[in-house]
């Protein structure tokens, strides 16, 4: 009951304003002819039982509120007891009503008020050059002014409803492009956890199945690959701190750790080949520049290359080649023929695709697949010249 009552608030509102004026009518009998009250008070009545039915049938409530005030003041010539209804009855049709509905149904309504004006107007004592004129003032007040205060509500409204709609809509777009964001820092975060674990924890497996295959023969070796191997174990704790570092600290308070570049490639090859991995290393052409993105890149990538020769083709013999030209670095790692099983470690699946997106980034790109005896991993990556070379030409010619 109590939510009928709120979602009419406005009809019963009218209602009770209208009821009100039923005993001020009787107090004061001078207000209107004696004979005239009880006409009035009906006509006060059924105007506030209408609007009762204001928000389901705004028009019809409209039309029966404002036929009764018509017919009081032509029954009771000068008798405008009912015009304070038409005024509330207009103003709630606007609001629960569109403007082409409202004014449908406003402007018969209004030209029968013209007429009843014009009919009791003589009735009343005006005179007959002032009857139109007084029955267009009357409606002006009856009809025009509290259409246009619903009108102003309406717009009111309106906007309030479309500022909320657009803050809505940026708090969705933001909340959008926070999830982006969170997603992009998952996803980075999944790379650099695949790379420490494609890169150490396949180096251990192989160093631990090939300290077990020593265990007998050669004891001296077996203690050179489990060195290696605590090495590679303390190498990816390392790395596994620095990423949760990142994650955790948000001033950047934390201890900094040099990201790899492209001159630490020697070194990466050179850890594979402590590890057990027959791996060859040779540079062609004279070393350039490349930015530090792409040298993280590089060795991101290499070292996914080796972690995968080691996993799909253990002990087979593995050459990292690095090709500098004028315009590009091509670094290629291939891998022979293996006699051995490969490593039973389950693929993830991220490898290759996420470092052919760090290389579309950088603006390179990445060419793998089988070869005649093997596999191979190609990287190409243009130089920092041949970048700058490329800027300066797009702008020269646009």
């Amino acid at each position: 009951m109590q939510q009928i009552i709120i979602r009419n608030s406005r009809a019963v509102l009218s209602a009770l304003l209208i009821l009100a004026l039923v005993p001020v009518l009787l107090a004061l009998p001078e207000a209107s002819p004696s004979e005239a009250v009880p006409l009035s008070v009906a006509a006060l009545i059924a105007q506030a039982i209408a609007l009762l039915g204001g928000r389901r049938f705004p028009g019809l409530s409209l039309a029966v509120v404002a036929l009764i005030d018509c017919a009081l003041l032509v029954a009771s010539p000068g008798n405008s007891t009912g015009s304070l209804g038409t005024v509330l009855a207009v103003y709630g049709a606007r609001r629960e009503l569109g403007r082409g509905r409202a004014f449908a149904w406003l402007g018969p309504l209004a030209a029968i008020s013209v007429v009843a004006t014009v009919i009791a107007g003589p009735h009343a004592g005006i005179e007959d050059v002032w009857v139109v004129p007084f029955a267009v003032v009357r409606v002006v007040l009856l009809f025009g002014i509290p259409a246009l205060l619903a009108e102003v509500a309406v717009g009111r409204v309106q906007l309030i409803a479309a500022l909320r709609q657009r803050a809505d809509l940026a708090e969705r777009e933001h909340a959008a492009t926070a999830r982006h964001v969170v997603q992009q820092q998952r996803t980075q975060l999944a790379r650099e956890l695949h790379d420490i674990a494609a890169h150490h924890l396949t180096g251990i497996i192989v160093g631990a199945q090939a300290a077990d295959a020593l265990a007998e023969r050669d004891r001296p070796a077996q203690r050179r690959y489990l060195a290696a191997l605590q090495t590679d174990a303390r190498e990816a704790l390392d790395h596994l701190r620095l990423t949760v570092g990142l994650l955790r600290s948000e001033d950047g308070g934390g201890q900094d750790t040099p990201a790899p570049v492209i001159d630490d490639l020697p070194r990466v090859v050179q850890e594979a080949a402590h590890r057990g991995t027959p791996v060859d290393f040779d540079t062609v052409g004279e070393p350039g520049t490349i930015g530090p993105v792409a040298g993280v890149v590089v060795i991101r990538g290499v070292q996914e290359a080796l972690a995968n020769a080691r996993k799909h083709a253990p002990n087979a013999p593995v050459s990292v080649i690095a090709t500098w030209s004028s315009a590009e670095l091509r670094v290629a790692v291939e891998n022979g023929s293996s006699t051995t099983a490969p490593l039973a470690v389950p693929p993830s699946g991220y490898g290759l695709a996420g470092l052919r997106e760090r290389l579309t980034l950088v603006g390179g790109t990445l060419d793998a697949g089988p070869t005649r005896t093997g596999w191979q991993t190609t990287l190409t990556l243009p130089t920092t010249t041949a970048a700058s070379t490329a800027s300066a030409d797009k702008d020269e010619h646009p």
